[in-house]
């Protein structure tokens, strides 16, 4: 499927800590504001599902370039291009969410910053080890 073994990382990464995180905050959630806030911090969780999502495009979509000189600066422009997206889509959302009457505020604002902070955080753990062909021979050499 994938001939990069960094985007099937990427991808179980990404839905551990989409889950992770979104259960730990629904939890907290439902402690603090009670159901209703459980209803909203799942509702802005699953919001926050488009994060992984990007998260994981930015780096499938130049894996048919993997091999090539130019595949870590194409993954890199990705990672930069989802980075933006993520940031426009969180305050797209976060404004929809809070029009909603019946969502309580805090618990959306904490489940969907939460999705978000975890995503980006995976972003920069991903990104730290993609590696170019001539990485990979200069580490070779020096070796």
């Amino acid at each position: 499927m994938f001939r990069n073994p960094v985007v099937l990382r990427a991808v179980a990464m990404s839905a551990l800590a989409w889950t992770c995180a979104s259960f730990v905050a629904c939890l907290i959630a439902l402690v603090v504001a009670g159901p209703q806030g459980l209803g909203s911090a799942a509702v802005a969780a699953g919001t926050g599902l488009v994060f992984p999502i990007l998260t994981v495009l930015a780096i499938a979509v130049p894996d048919r370039g993997y091999g090539s000189t130019t595949y870590a600066a194409r993954v890199f422009f990705g990672f930069l291009v989802g980075f933006v997206a993520k940031i426009v889509l969180y305050i797209v959302a976060l404004v929809i969410l809070l029009d909603v009457v019946c969502v309580v505020a805090g618990a959306a604002y904490g489940a969907l910053l939460a999705t978000a902070l975890v995503s980006l955080a995976i972003d920069v753990f991903i990104a730290n080890g993609i590696r170019g062909p001539a990485d990979e021979r200069l580490a070779r050499e020096s070796s």
